[in-house]
């Protein structure tokens, strides 16, 4: 699920196959870097509990129309003109589809803004959400595996194809849940980004839930780098939760900052180029770069445009179609990371 980058400047040409990357706090570690984390992307601003979820099923996690479970990539259509959330409930049955608290409610996500927080809410099946229910994650030997789930179905014994397609379960005394391989990354993204914001409630609910599956984190966020869906659900998420987006999907590094240091993980940054007021050759144009209170850009069909702040922080969005000029007359004099739909500049105010 790596996510291939490509940018064509004049003269200075870009070619990654590295993961989304902003910089952020590069020279902190360990319990700063934590603490800065919190003071910069924890919100304050979360919708009601059915707000959410209605936002979630119509827009954050719609696509064509239709609703994907995260474990296992059941889907709904959802009509126009109808209640999302009990829509997509379908009354409780199993192959309705309801919310899925990554970090469970039972171990700190039950109350206050954390229980509301859309950076851990997913879309999932409803018996495979029941059947997780509170147990950690962690990679489950196929020969151990109870449950196989896939779509709009559960087996009890080994697939023989397609087996990566499969979230595991084990239930009992002893339960664990291991998500599809295409999800694995995006679980360990919003375990590290839930248990940084609200590690107080998180611990008082159970000391030892996320440090049990520490290391399953750390190695699930290397072998599934961000990709281009996860990294616009966190920016659809902050434009209703405070501007802030979960830090651990803008830079990789930061897992290895915070909570893997003996795990020497692979992060390669993507590079950020800049342009001068030469304009960038097509797709991408933007000038002039330092800019001053406006800027021209001009892209290959619709497009979107972000600017963040080198926190992460979303500052400008716009959609277009073609060209167009964006006011900079509100950013203070400083660095700034610009995204066109997939490529990544640094503009100067």
């Amino acid at each position: 699920m790596r996510f291939y980058l490509y940018s064509f400047l004049l003269f200075l040409p870009l070619i990654s196959t590295a993961q989304f990357s902003t910089p952020i706090h590069p020279a902190l570690q360990g319990e700063a870097l934590l603490t800065a984390l919190v003071n910069d992307f924890k919100t304050s601003v979360v919708l009601s509990s059915g707000e959410g979820r209605d936002l979630m099923y119509s827009d954050i996690h719609n696509i064509g129309g239709s609703v994907f479970g995260v474990y296992t990539g059941h889907g709904i259509f959802l009509p126009a003109g109808v209640d999302p959330s009990t829509f997509v409930f379908m009354n409780g049955v199993d192959d309705g589809i309801n919310a899925e608290h990554v970090y469970p409610r039972s171990k700190g996500a039950q109350f206050g803004i954390a229980n509301t927080d859309l950076h851990n809410l997913f879309p999932s099946r409803v018996i495979v959400n029941s059947n997780r229910g509170s147990f950690p994650f962690a990679e489950i030997n196929d020969a151990e595996t109870e449950l196989w789930y896939f779509e709009n179905d559960e087996m009890s014994t080994v697939p023989n194809n397609n087996i990566d397609n499969y979230s595991e379960g084990v239930r009992g005394v002893d339960g664990r849940f291991e998500p599809r391989e295409s999800r694995k990354g995006d679980i360990a993204r919003t375990m590290f980004y839930f248990y940084t914001m609200y590690r107080q409630q998180a611990d008082d609910a159970d000391p030892d839930f996320f440090a049990d599956q520490l290391s399953t984190l750390c190695s699930w966020h290397e072998q599934d780098p961000v990709d281009e869906e996860e990294y616009n659900r966190t920016f659809k998420i902050a434009e209703v939760q405070d501007g802030k987006p979960n830090p651990f999907i803008l830079d990789c590094s930061l897992v290895g900052r915070a909570y893997c240091q003996a795990e020497n993980l692979d992060c390669p940054i993507i590079s950020t180029v800049s342009s001068s007021n030469v304009p960038t050759a097509i797709p991408y144009k933007f000038f002039p770069n330092p800019t001053n209170n406006t800027m021209f850009v001009e892209a290959m069909g619709y497009s979107q445009l972000l600017i963040m702040d080198t926190l992460g922080r979303l500052i400008i969005r716009k959609d277009f179609d073609t060209r167009t000029t964006v006011n900079t007359s509100s950013l203070v004099p400083g660095t700034y990371i610009l995204i066109i739909n997939e490529a990544t500049f640094r503009l100067v105010k």
